[in-house]
């Protein structure tokens, strides 16, 4: 059953605008916690930990399930190969200017802090934009290049690439929505999906991990482009939308039940084995799925009006998302080298770093008259 003719839907875009924000927090917080990241604070907790665990299981493939349905909308007014180019347009001139811009200073940071380099930072972005290499104190080269949080742009594109190219084949948009509405319905929606993707943690998760490399992630490519494909096939389908209503009490009830046993289980998973050391993958996957309907089904259920608010950051989450990390390690680096990083600089952080966002976005949009008939042309 394929719904069409519903109009903007300012339930979906409420919940992207949510989720890139939460992405400031969610990177402000790993410069605080244990886990990796391009600099760390002076004194780190496991406290902010529980920030990570809050939101990374579920926030990208959220992301990617919207890019989804956000391509299949477009496919309904624009040809395959215009999507492609639209999406080609706003994607790698953002990820190309993110390489060689912005991403440097996390680099210069990471190294400076981690490492000990001193050499001046027009020094070494001259370096980086020649491909050079920093070599460790146990005599290994590794490459200045990176993507850092950038991976999110390319990866959308090449799942657009790949989906807009499928689309090109006859009846292939149609068949596989309406095969993936009716797999996906009742029951079956909120189960399926959470032994699908505990299965990819327990058998292909091994192998690859976090890679976060375009040829390598095999691991993030099966999960990200399911989510992908599933926001594609099932935007249209008012059965997707009836269940996810109907299902989003028992998400929301399955969803923190798992938090709160994944937040609690590090050190008896630890020394697990057998059947037992499946349950945090079980928790984990089901924790994503349903956090993930969770969200949808609430905000469809409570968001139908416009907000003004929403619609114009709507339009610059792209910028919000390419500048957000830089500022955030360049404001945490300023801040560890003259009074000191500590937890206390959390929400300042968070906060410094939105509005140097917003500052950016407003000078995007007031420039953007002028390349904007480019960027028309290039598209069409």
């Amino acid at each position: 059953m394929i719904a069409t003719g519903a109009g903007r839907r300012h339930d979906l875009d409420f919940i992207r605008v949510t989720v890139f924000g939460l992405l400031i927090i969610y990177h402000t917080g790993l410069v605080f916690g244990t886990k990796g990241f391009p600099i760390k604070a002076d004194t780190i907790s496991g406290s902010f930990d529980l920030v990570s665990l809050a939101l990374h299981p579920w926030r990208m493939s959220l992301l990617f399930m919207l890019s989804g349905m956000v391509t299949a909308e477009l496919f309904l007014r624009r040809s395959p190969q215009a999507v492609r180019s639209l999406r080609s347009v706003q994607l790698l001139p953002a990820f190309l200017f993110g390489i060689f811009v912005l991403v440097p200073p996390q680099i210069y940071a990471a190294l400076s802090t981690r490492y000990g380099l001193t050499d001046p930072y027009l020094d070494f972005w001259g370096s980086y934009l020649t491909f050079g290499h920093f070599t460790l104190a146990d005599g290994t080269e590794v490459s200045l290049l990176s993507m850092q949080h950038l991976w999110f742009l390319i990866y959308l594109w090449i799942y657009t690439v790949i989906f807009t190219g499928l689309a090109e084949l006859p009846a292939f948009t149609g068949l596989f929505q309406d095969r993936a509405a009716t797999i996906l319905r009742g029951r079956r929606l909120l189960l399926w999906p959470i032994a699908y993707l505990a299965l990819l943690l327990l058998t292909v998760y091994p192998i690859f991990e976090e890679a976060s490399g375009i040829l390598d992630d095999g691991h993030a490519h099966i999960v990200y482009l399911s989510f992908f494909a599933a926001g594609f096939a099932l935007m249209r389908s008012a059965q997707f939308w009836e269940d996810v209503v109907r299902w989003r009490h028992q998400a929301l009830a399955i969803a923190v039940f798992c938090f709160m046993a994944l937040a609690i289980s590090d050190e008896y998973t630890a020394t697990a084995s057998g059947p037992v050391a499946a349950l945090p993958a079980v928790a984990t996957s089901a924790f994503q799925w349903c956090a993930i309907l969770a969200i949808l089904g609430y905000a469809h259920v409570h968001i139908h009006k416009q907000n003004a608010l929403i619609t114009y950051l709507n339009k610059g989450v792209l910028t919000y998302y390419v500048l957000h990390q830089t500022v955030i390690v360049v404001l945490a680096l300023w801040l560890k080298n003259t009074v000191g990083l500590t937890a206390a600089h959390f929400w300042p952080i968070v906060f410094v770093t939105s509005l140097v966002c917003l500052v950016a976005y407003e000078v995007w949009r007031r420039l953007s008259p002028i390349w904007r008939p480019v960027r028309k042309a290039i598209a069409s």
